[in-house]
């Protein structure tokens, strides 16, 4: 991507299906919310997975009864405490095709978070947000030893997130967050990788979008956007990385009545700076991101 070079042109291969894969997800859920008093609110929830993963390499029926519950206490009404607890059985992932297992999905395993957080909502209208997560869940990557993708101990995200989104003044919105995360391998069966960061998971992000109402020309609004996310490990031992990137986007929106009929027209700039960058890594795979994008849009109604 630095340093491009020709490459010559070869010819498209027969295509070929490494592995056929049914797969069957089945849940039944039973949720309670009671409303103690004005300050009081709790939840809780049960569901029962039923999952099955039928493949040419293995076949998975799990089940699993999972959990989760909230607690929130609001003081004021536009101001509130919470915490939450949730459990789910997630799906394996399927091996690549640089694996000793290419093609292989691996099975279902239980993951669960934590989540501790202040909400406060100002006479704007704007809501600011501060949590705490903490997220566990099994670690799948190809192993570096074996070659093979495994699931192999536990993947820990424990990390805070702060968020404000709403209007600013009238006609003028604005949705922004800044994310910290420790994201570290646990309880693996190879001792240099225990403590390891978790491949493609920067440790900070951020964002800002606006959009703003122009009074002068009734129905036309401007939007601007900045997203930035640190850099990333490529692999399980954190032999490499990819570097951070900021990303910029602009748009305009233009609403309008015609004949009787909503109408409206946007425009929008993706990766205005066209900046190359990678946009996922893992396995000690990277992906390119996309080039500077224009989407143009035309919308209505009858």
């Amino acid at each position: 991507m630095y340093h491009p070079v020709d490459i010559a042109k070869l010819p498209t291969p027969a295509r070929s299906i490494k592995n056929t894969i049914e797969k069957t997800d089945i849940g039944y859920f039973l949720n309670f919310k009671t409303h103690f008093n004005e300050q009081w609110q709790t939840t809780l929830g049960y569901r029962y997975a039923d999952y099955k993963n039928t493949s040419d390499f293995a076949h998975y029926d799990d089940t699993e009864d999972t959990l989760s519950g909230s607690v929130i206490y609001k003081p004021q009404p536009n101001f509130a405490f919470y915490t939450s607890y949730i459990e789910g059985l997630e799906e394996g992932g399927i091996a690549q095709g640089i694996a000793k297992n290419a093609g292989e999905v691996l099975p279902a395993a239980l993951s669960e978070q934590w989540e501790y957080g202040v909400k406060f909502e100002t006479s704007q209208q704007l809501l600011l947000t501060l949590a705490y997560f903490d997220i566990d869940r099994a670690s799948a990557f190809i192993h570096p030893e074996t070659e093979f993708f495994v699931q192999d101990g536990r993947a820990n995200y424990a990390g805070v997130e702060l968020s404000a989104s709403g209007g600013i003044t009238e006609g003028w919105s604005v949705y922004t967050t800044a994310s910290y995360i420790d994201a570290e391998q646990q309880k693996s069966s190879s001792a240099q990788l225990n403590g390891n960061a978790i491949e493609n998971t920067p440790k900070t992000t951020a964002s800002i979008f606006t959009t703003y109402e122009l009074n002068s020309v009734p129905g036309l609004s401007l939007s601007l956007g900045a997203y930035y996310t640190g850099s990333r490990y490529v692999d399980a031992l954190n032999s490499a990385s990819a570097n951070a990137y900021t990303l910029f986007d602009a748009g305009i929106n233009y609403q309008l009545n015609l004949r009787n009929h909503d109408v409206a027209i946007s425009l929008y700039v993706q990766n205005i700076a066209d900046k190359a960058y990678w946009a996922a890594t893992g396995s000690r795979l990277l992906a390119q991101g996309h080039p500077r994008t224009i989407k143009f849009e035309l919308k209505t109604a009858f």
